[in-house]
């Protein structure tokens, strides 16, 4: 690397390093949170434009709809279209695989609810209780993945929009019948294999994570990128379980997302001890300003990853090693400065780490850049990410929705709220019949904006008011000049669901407006005022927007106060269950599990109250917060020893006839002590205290594997597998113990 060059970097990191005095960031107000959700409603994320996934889903909404029109069939038409329409924006970034399984499940729920909703539309009273219960089911299954999400929504949907018609049982059947259909068509379209998109999904979750991931290490004191990447982490893990692990492609993506993961802790360290010795003052020229360069080079190096990952099939190798020098060369300073600093303690603590990194980024870049033909590349002894069978996979949406089922969840209590909201909405179109008998786009509107953060919720509700205004004077000025034949209706159409398709992940707003354009548009097929439609629509959008926002107001989830808790209550409950485990290997008895199921549920519980207790927590209009590094980072590093115990568990239930290991009941107690001690600390707002010898147990757990000198091939193998495990459970310990230990203002925050 050239002088210059480290000139520049060096200077690039005086600009923005900040004086001690404004390291940390800004508390939250109204003001400032509204705000965010304005300039959110403007952004347009380009990685998240899906122009060709658009093309199929257009084509599995047009077709009947152009047949019906064809052949005169138009009533008929409209409601296959309908089920298309929504069928078509179910998991439009997931794997074809998984985004089929999807779109059944939510072909079967919407052909229910339209049913339902046929049926119970005559009688006011009995629509009112059956939409609260639609909407308390729609937001369980928000709390289950991105894909539950959808289908909920679907399915409120449809029971709405079907309910207005007030049908007969037979009518309603046949309604039911003809969604059905166009539902299962636009998942024909999507069963076809298509080239193209073979690991696309993958690839593009994949690029998304190491471009956050890059952008958090180029600004280590913003601390602006922490929800985004915490957003697209999920993502990316949810994908990776859907799709196919057992290929070698497969195998190696699996890989890639743990090294991201891993290279996502360190950094989350690292930055923590960069602004920790910058506000030590040290001298110019000493250890802060040589973290900050291996985290600039870190950068450099995690972009070209993303490069190398991109789907575009044209991608130019960069094979510069500009970064890994610069990371080295600082590496070696670092450690010269820890002979001589006065601050040695700390820099030695924190060389582990900078030297993890620069070995994760190194096996990640290969990793990266082997992916096109992995059967070629390198070899690779790759520690298989999701142990088996589904139920024990951290990410499991039934074993999730199990655990969720309780009003101990913060997840099911907002299901509560939105189930009251939708009766509200409901009950309010019916009483005042409002906007012509089109008032049911009123809980539609309530049920789309309403969520469990205030950021989200209202930058949805400004998007959908903008959209939809903005979609109603399209949908206007169409009419009047052009005065479209039906033929011309299609077209126009078709051009609207394109646009709703592939902008749903990057604007809401251009996809509400095309939303708008879509539904009034097909609504005048059936009637001639198209004008007063659109009209009648952006009245009700702005009535259902605003009641959204006034139940959220009345009815918020503030989060700032709660979170030390929730995340205690997570790391306490996980070495509960680690301990629950581990004891199991010193008994060669039979499984206990209802003993074991009862503390894998109470620990997926606690890690999805901590998770959405930390989301919304960012996103609230509130001073005095837990710095955004510090909880998500505590939460980055008890998944992977929810990972560990799942594992563990699998490979409890794999082998029946295992052999009686005493020692790891020591372990285990010594893992459940060392966690609650964590916990602790965390609770109380002060640093914690000395743990337990972990080191020292794990050494005498491997003089227990060498003393057993007449343990069978198995059971070496299980000593094996146990030590592994044992190792990153106490390397993953460390790095919550190192969060909590980095920096005494952080948790100072904590304080209830």
């Amino acid at each position: 690397m050239s002088k210059s060059s480290t000139e520049g970097s060096e200077s690039k990191w005086k600009e923005k390093r900040p004086s001690s005095r404004n390291v940390e960031r800004e508390p939250g107000s109204w003001l400032a949170s509204l705000g965010t959700s304005w300039r959110a409603v403007w952004q347009f994320d380009r990685s998240q434009f899906t122009s060709f996934q658009a093309i199929r889903c257009t084509l599995g909404f047009m077709l009947p709809l152009a047949l019906g029109v064809a052949t005169g069939q138009v009533t008929a038409s409209l409601v296959i279209a309908v089920g298309g329409l929504l069928l078509g924006l179910v998991g439009l970034r997931d794997p074809s695989r998984t985004r089929a399984r999807g779109m059944l499940l939510d072909s079967l729920f919407m052909a229910l609810s339209a049913l339902v909703g046929g049926i119970t539309g005559s009688v006011g009273w009995l629509l009112v209780l059956v939409t609260g219960m639609w909407g308390v089911v729609a937001g369980v299954f928000a709390s289950v993945s991105p894909m539950g999400l959808i289908v909920g929504l679907h399915a409120c949907s449809a029971l709405v929009v079907f309910a207005h018609f007030a049908l007969t049982p037979v009518q309603a059947l046949q309604i039911a019948a003809l969604v059905g259909i166009g539902a299962l068509f636009q998942t024909l379209l999507t069963i076809i294999p298509s080239p193209w998109t073979n690991t696309a999904p993958e690839r593009s979750a994949l690029v998304a994570i190491y471009q956050k991931l890059a952008a958090y290490a180029a600004n280590v004191f913003s601390g602006q990128d922490v929800l985004q990447l915490a957003d697209v982490l999920i993502q990316g893990q949810t994908t990776l379980f859907q799709s196919d692990t057992r290929t070698e492609q497969g195998k190696l993506f699996a890989r890639l997302l743990e090294k991201a993961e891993r290279v996502r802790l360190t950094l989350t360290i690292l930055a923590s001890s960069a602004r920790q010795l910058t506000r030590e003052q040290q001298r110019e020229g000493g250890a802060s300003d040589h973290l900050c360069r291996i985290m600039q080079a870190s950068a450099g190096e995690l972009r070209t990853i993303a490069q190398a990952l991109h789907p575009s099939r044209h991608f130019i190798e960069t094979s510069g090693s500009e970064p890994e020098e610069a990371i080295q060369q600082s590496l070696t300073e670092l450690s010269m400065l820890a002979q001589t600093s006065g601050g040695k303690p700390e820099i030695e603590r924190i060389l582990p780490y900078c030297t993890a990194l620069l070995s994760e980024l190194y096996l990640a870049r290969r990793l990266a850049v082997s992916w096109r033909d992995a059967r070629q590349g390198w070899s690779l002894r790759t520690h298989f990410l999701y142990p088996r069978p589904p139920r024990l996979h951290l990410a499991d949406p039934w074993s999730n929705l199990r655990a969720n089922l309780t009003l101990q969840s913060s997840a099911f209590r907002h299901a509560l709220r939105l189930g009251i909201a939708l009766s509200l909405a409901t009950a309010l179109y019916l009483v005042f019949h409002l906007s012509a008998d089109r008032g049911y786009w009123i809980p539609l509107t309530v049920m789309l904006v309403l969520r469990s953060d205030f950021i989200t919720t209202f930058t949805r509700g400004i998007a959908r008011l903008l959209g939809t205004m903005l979609g109603a004077v399209l949908t206007t000025l169409l009419v009047v000049f052009l005065q479209p034949s039906q033929p011309m209706l299609v077209a126009i159409i078709t051009i609207a669901a394109y646009l709703m398709y592939s902008t749903l992940p990057a604007n809401y707003a251009i996809f509400s407006a095309a939303v708008a354009m879509a539904v009034v548009f097909l609504d005048s097929f059936t009637t001639s005022q198209t004008v007063m439609t659109a009209a009648y629509r952006a009245i009700d959008t702005a009535i259902g927007g605003a009641l959204a926002l006034l139940i959220y107001a009345l009815w918020p989830t503030w989060e700032q106060s709660q979170v030390p808790a929730t995340i205690s209550r997570r790391i306490e409950t996980l070495g509960h269950y680690l301990d629950a485990i581990l004891h199991l290997y010193a008994d060669p008895g039979e499984l206990q599990t209802v003993t074991l199921d009862q503390r894998h549920l109470e620990e997926r519980l606690a890690r999805s109250n901590a998770r959405g207790s930390v989301r919304r927590m960012l996103q609230e209009p509130k001073a005095h917060r837990v710095p955004a590094e510090l909880a998500e980072g505590l939460l980055e590093a008890a998944d992977p020893l929810t990972r560990r115990g799942l594992t563990l568990e699998a490979y409890l239930r794999d082998h029946a006839q295992r052999s009686a290991l005493p020692a790891m009941a020591t372990f285990g107690q010594q893992v459940d002590e060392a966690m609650s001690r964590l916990a602790a600390a965390l609770r109380e707002g002060r640093q914690p205290p000395p743990l337990p010898d972990l080191p020292e147990a794990l050494r005498a757990l491997q003089a227990a594997a060498r003393a057993d000198k007449q343990a069978q091939d198995e059971a070496r193998a299980q000593w094996n597998f146990l030590i592994a495990e044992a190792k990153r459970i106490v390397r993953n310990i460390e790095a919550i113990r190192q969060l909590l230990l980095q920096d005494s203002a952080p948790v100072d925050h904590l304080r209830i």
